[in-house]
């Protein structure tokens, strides 16, 4: 079997010049291997004769058929991966020109780190413009020292995108940590158990990545049904943290109970009833966590 540096798993459904743009930004090398995988992208979309990647060196592509979540499209990347290190994006996002640069600088060397965490950048998919789609991911980042021990764990709990990082495969393959396969936050968990798991990790303040913000993309998406999917998400990633000893890092609800009043008063029925089921109310979901992430916001120390 041959052996990569790097392993890039890309989700991908009906967005492929986008794919084609994401593709663009990673250099070509021997000890590189992408692994793109086609969440049922209609045929009317996508020219599946000349798929993006179809001519390139180390480049696998999975056509799942069944359908899914970027989380299953995820999952089915794990199982191909050979990389030393997992690197994550969206199809929509891209690398910076520097990215593979900054990570050669740790993953040729025998790193003590089961993950670094980089910095990224938001930006309009159309006109490149800044944006504040990934604002509370860069406070994470931009506050961790790599010495106060709450801020590492700050990053460690509160870091929940795959992207702008690099992993270890043997972390995730020694925890069998996989992604959830729901249609909304299907990164969240993964995210929060390789940090929690990863017996070191640093943070580098620079930027690799592009994040985009998209008219349409599902992160832009409220409905009743995707507030109750993120929502149990959330729960459940609250009790995990409360399990490991790190319940001060809980997520706060005040905003999807506040996204539920505006629904109507049988979404705050069902959110006040799964809260209640996973044992959700707590001074640091109610409390202190909105009142941390609002201080982060506001750059208060």
């Amino acid at each position: 079997m041959k052996e990569f540096l790097y392993s890039v798993i890309i989700p991908h459904y009906n967005i492929p010049n986008l794919l084609e743009r994401c593709l663009e930004s990673i250099p070509q090398r021997d000890d590189l291997q992408i692994i793109i995988v086609d969440d049922n992208s209609s045929k009317e979309l996508v020219d599946f004769m000349h798929f993006p990647g179809s001519e390139r060196k180390n480049v696998e592509i999975i056509f799942n058929k069944n359908g899914g979540s970027a989380g299953r499209a995820r999952n089915l990347g794990l199982e191909l991966a050979k990389g030393r290190w997992l690197l994550f994006a969206d199809a929509d996002d891209f690398f910076t020109t520097e990215a593979f640069s900054c990570f050669d600088e740790y993953a040729n060397s025998e790193s003590e780190y089961d993950i670094v965490y980089f910095d990224t950048q938001s930006v309009d998919t159309d006109t490149l413009s800044i944006s504040q789609r990934n604002r509370i991911y860069n406070i994470f980042i931009s506050e961790c020292d790599n010495v106060d021990k709450e801020k590492v764990n700050q990053v460690r709990c509160g870091h929940s995108v795959p992207y702008a990082k690099m992993i270890k495969r043997d972390l995730v393959e020694s925890y069998k940590i996989q992604f959830d396969e729901t249609r909304y936050c299907n990164d969240t968990i993964f995210s929060l158990l390789t940090g929690i798991k990863a017996k070191s990790l640093y943070v580098d303040h620079r930027i690799v990545y592009y994040v985009t913000s998209r008219l349409g993309s599902l992160t832009t998406q409220m409905s009743h049904d995707a507030l109750m999917i993120r929502m149990e998400v959330i729960l459940r990633a609250n009790k995990i943290m409360r399990e490991n000893n790190l319940s001060k890092y809980q997520n706060s609800l005040l905003s999807y109970f506040n996204v539920a009043y505006k629904i109507g008063f049988y979404a705050l029925f069902k959110a006040i009833k799964l809260t209640l089921r996973y044992n959700g109310f707590n001074i640091y979901t109610m409390c202190l966590s909105s009142l941390r992430i609002r201080k982060l916001y506001k750059g208060i120390p």
